[in-house]
């Protein structure tokens, strides 16, 4: 090659311009959003001694044993040694919302007898989502029977409360349940022996409601 044509080239060279940078967009910037000297705000003294007071007399050690009971927590000791027991059995229940154990029976003045009443708390009542209640015996994992309280179909049980008495050789056990967008509490009984549900009436706590049955409907 020519030493011309090495001069036209090198003056080619100079005359192309270099390319622009391309703009950065704000959260793409390394030195905005990535870099952690950004976020480090250096305070001025006195500031920055009572900030590492603070650090290193108060944070770090409670979070030292915060770490420590958390890390205690995954060890049998903190259990106090309590024994796994695997389920002996289960029940499906189709849409529970509300579980209630049967009270204990209490005879004439309030004497509870004891001899009697493992087969009162063996019983819990179960409700529904469609204003059922269920009457179960855990101990023999059965359903003993069940009842859908008038007025309460299609709304949710959201409470129910047991009391248990001493009848005639057996025990009745009276259920209050509450659904849910109802005034009414529905109070239901069932006698041991058999385990038969019975509505026996219902309150309105709303008397003076036009339409009690469905508080919905009623006008603001």
């Amino acid at each position: 090659m020519s030493y011309r044509r090495t001069k036209e080239l090198k003056a080619n060279e100079k005359t192309v311009a270099s390319p622009k940078p391309k703009p950065v967009a704000p959260e793409d910037n390394w030195n905005l959003v990535a870099n952690p000297s950004v976020y480090l705000d250096e305070l001025p003294q006195p500031f920055r001694f009572i900030n590492n007071c603070l650090q290193e007399l108060v944070l770090k050690p409670v979070a030292n044993e915060i770490t420590k009971i958390e890390e205690r927590k995954q060890t049998s000791e903190y259990e106090g040694f309590i024994k796994e027991a695997q389920a002996t059995g289960c029940m499906e229940l189709d849409q529970a919302t509300v579980l209630e154990r049967v009270s204990v029976a209490l005879s004439a003045g309030g004497i509870i007898n004891k001899e009697e009443q493992f087969g009162v708390t063996s019983k819990i009542v179960a409700g529904d989502n469609f204003g059922q209640i269920t009457v179960l015996d855990v101990h023999r994992k059965i359903v003993m029977d069940k009842l859908k309280l008038p007025g309460f179909e299609g709304r949710r049980i959201i409470s129910m409360s047991t009391c248990t008495l001493e009848w005639a050789g057996t025990q009745l056990t009276y259920i209050a349940a509450v659904a849910r967008a109802s005034a009414q509490v529905h109070i239901a009984v069932f006698k041991h022996s058999d385990c038969k549900l019975k509505a026996l009436y219902n309150l309105n706590l709303l008397p003076d409601l036009a339409n009690p049955l469905e508080p919905e409907l009623n006008p603001d």
